[in-house]
């Protein structure tokens, strides 16, 4: 059926009646796919909404913790700032303190090398206390090294001779342990026969203020070696000399024999000149002998060092600070 007959047609009529009905149900089957696809766009935009506002509120507590770190970090530079600002005041005042009371207290103040004695303003007492310690156990350690000069030149054989030397620089550890310039060491040097060296070792330690402190201490050359290297200077030679001239005298004599030939080879001739001769070489030969024997027993070797010598010093036992104390 046409539409215009439709519109002409009756609406009680039957095909109006089925056009009806056929367009109410495209209405409703229409409304019904609308309101399916809503629901199906709401099902599916729900999760990415709420994604997002998690997010969003994530971002957000983030921000907040920042802002309130930040404001907490202002609250301490503020506090930070009042302390300083505090601390300045009272490093003012209390140099102003120190500047009146120093002409005061500046000329009351002893101190030495052993011992420390300090006189203070105690205002809780109206007047001065006195205070006072002493660094008896301090000690320079065994191995401690420092430097020295020899006073004294060294010309040592096999017996002990005098030496002494005195410290060119201050040996200090800190404060209390230290051994000052200028103080005199004074021991002992031998000849060491076999490097041909001097050994120097200290016994006694004379600080500047007089004071006479034992030590245990070994001299050192410049290369760390226990000795000090000086001309070696030794008489053998000429002692040598001597015992050389009769052993060629001796060699002369026999040499100076008249040989005969014979079937054993040449021997020397029964002659008053020949037993002369003989007998000399006999002599020569027991008197070089005799002299080499001297020689090894009795020669003299010694070396010489001069004075200035620049030596190290090692401390072979620990040296007590307390032994320089002086006298209350």
């Amino acid at each position: 059926m046409r539409i215009d007959e439709l519109i002409k047609d009756k609406e009680d009529t039957a095909a109006w009646r089925n056009q009806k009905r056929k367009l109410i149900r495209f209405l409703v089957g229409a409304v019904i796919v609308l309101v399916s696809l809503g629901v199906a766009v709401i099902l599916f935009l729900n999760p990415a909404k709420k994604e997002q506002v998690a997010a969003a509120t994530a971002d957000q507590d983030a921000d907040v913790r920042a802002v309130a770190e930040l404001m907490e970090l202002q609250q301490e530079t503020k506090a930070l700032h009042r302390e300083v600002k505090l601390l300045r005041k009272q490093k003012v005042s209390r140099r102003r303190t120190v500047a009146s009371v120093q002409p005061k207290t500046r000329k009351v103040f002893l101190a030495d090398s052993s011992s420390t004695q300090i006189i203070l303003n105690d205002s809780s007492q109206g007047g001065f206390s006195e205070t006072s310690f002493t660094d008896s156990d301090a000690y320079v350690p065994t191995g401690a090294v420092f430097q020295a000069q020899l006073i004294t030149p060294i010309k040592t054989s096999v017996q002990r001779s005098f030496t002494m030397a005195e410290t060119t620089n201050e040996f200090r550890m800190d404060t209390v342990r230290k051994i000052p310039k200028g103080s005199r060491l004074i021991g002992r040097s031998r000849l060491n026969p076999v490097l041909k060296g001097v050994i120097v070792e200290f016994d006694t330690l004379v600080l500047p203020n007089g004071k006479e402190t034992r030590i245990s201490s070994l001299a050192l050359s410049r290369n760390a070696l226990p000795e000090i290297d000086g001309l070696f200077f030794s008489n053998k030679l000429e002692t040598y000399g001597t015992a050389l001239a009769f052993g060629f005298l001796s060699g002369f004599a026999g040499a100076a024999q008249q040989r005969t030939g014979s079937a054993f080879g040449s021997v020397p001739e029964v002659s008053l000149e020949n037993q002369v001769l003989a007998g000399l070489s006999t002599a020569s030969f027991q008197v070089a002998e005799d002299i080499l024997r001297d020689i090894r027993n009795s020669a003299v070797e010694y070396v010489v060092v001069p004075a200035g010598e620049a030596i190290f010093v090692a401390l072979t036992r620990r040296y007590e600070i307390s032994q320089g104390e002086s006298d209350e």
